[in-house]
């Protein structure tokens, strides 16, 4: 599937306002924090894609897939700078993989 940037925005500051986006779209949000180890936190409806807290400065990735036009980045604790990016699929929507866990240790996936 081919994906394509829709739009992105940068912000100083622990919020940032979304560029153009629509239901299904995929938001990443970038967050840094300039001499600190302690990296920020993502608000309540994102998922943690990396991040650091190892050394200054730190950062983290979040990611959710927009259920509307009008998403919100809610309150990235202890960012200093915001980067927002949306990507589009082909069709308009992006396909995230389910990932099942085992019930127990000794139930294996394929």
């Amino acid at each position: 599937m081919t994906i394509s940037r829709i739009s992105s925005a940068t912000n100083n500051g622990t919020t940032i306002t979304i560029g153009t986006h629509a239901k299904g779209d995929l938001i990443l949000i970038f967050g840094y924090r300039d001499a600190s180890a302690t990296s920020p936190t993502l608000p309540s409806g994102w998922y943690n894609l990396i991040g650091t807290t190892v050394s200054a400065p730190s950062f983290v990735i979040g990611w959710k897939i927009a259920s509307t036009s009008s998403e919100s980045s809610g309150t990235w604790t202890n960012a200093n700078t915001l980067h927002a990016i949306v990507y589009r699929g082909a069709t308009g929507k992006i396909v995230v993989p389910t990932i099942v866990a085992p019930a127990t240790a000794t139930t294996n996936n394929t």
